[in-house]
């Protein structure tokens, strides 16, 4: 009965790509976050626009925005460095 269902998921899924089966050791992707059993992670893409857009509208609104979003994960030294420009726009 087990692989009878598992096969015609099989079938259901093959033609798309749009879902792919992981380990949850490799973390659960979410809303810009890398879900792990015990600490959660910012995307790297999610990073990358975020500093990519604190370049662009460098102000201190934007960087508490980016710092508020970040208070949910394991993020310290990212949270340093947005500091760290923090301070310097305030110089």
């Amino acid at each position: 009965m087990i692989s009878c269902f598992c096969r015609r998921i099989k079938n259901c899924l093959s033609p798309s790509n749009k879902i792919f089966l992981k380990t949850i050791a490799s973390g659960v992707d979410f809303l810009g976050w890398v879900n792990f059993t015990d600490h959660r992670v910012l995307r790297t893409v999610t990073k990358r626009r975020m500093l990519r857009r604190i370049e662009a509208y460098s102000t201190s609104e934007t960087i508490q925005s980016y710092l508020g979003l970040m208070k949910y994960g394991n993020t310290s030294r990212l949270q340093g460095e947005l500091h760290y420009i923090d301070f310097a726009m305030e110089l």
